[in-house]
């Protein structure tokens, strides 16, 4: 049975838009975690203690992007045994009403700085990656019709298609 939004087993072209604006924001997150993580060690590095405010006050998020990503930045560190919790303070955020954040101790200096040297900092997004990201806004791209609706995707089998091509042929080989 046919899904509205597909042609012949492949995605629509919305379909395809939709994987690629979620790659594009994949990557877009990525960069904004690692920089948050670099900033995060700097300031232990430089003052043996940190909160996720001080790193909120250098990473600026682009609108749209949910500051909760915040959160994820610690735990890695932490599981390599680069930092710690020391305690817990009230956010010299007025906005957050004086919730507690942690504040992050250095363990080791030398993890931290290894970490440092194997995470550089990821490109930016570049115009022309905007630009790329732009054409698969469906507010900005033109609606299909149904009968060219993945016809520029006609030719490549969907995952889930190849998948079942190899099952098939693995149960009869």
């Amino acid at each position: 049975m046919k899904t509205p939004n597909t042609t012949n087993g492949t995605p629509a072209d919305g379909e395809a838009r939709k994987q690629a604006a979620h790659v594009l924001l994949e990557v877009r997150l990525e960069s904004y975690v690692r920089e948050a993580r670099r900033v995060l060690l700097q300031a232990l590095l430089d003052n043996g203690t940190a909160t996720i405010d001080d790193v909120r006050a250098v990473v600026t998020l682009p609108d749209g992007m949910n500051p909760k990503v915040f959160g994820a930045i610690p735990g890695v560190l932490a599981r390599a045994g680069i930092v710690r919790r020391r305690t817990w303070t009230p956010t010299a955020r007025a906005i957050a009403h004086a919730r507690t954040v942690s504040v992050w101790e250095l363990v080791d200096s030398v993890k931290a700085q290894l970490w440092l040297d194997r995470h550089k900092p990821l490109p930016e997004l570049t115009t022309g990656d905007q630009l790329l990201f732009d054409k698969f806004d469906a507010k900005k791209s033109e609606t299909p019709t149904a009968g060219t609706a993945g016809a520029s995707i006609a030719s490549t089998p969907s995952t889930s298609v190849l998948k079942t091509k190899k099952r098939k042929e693995s149960n009869n080989g």
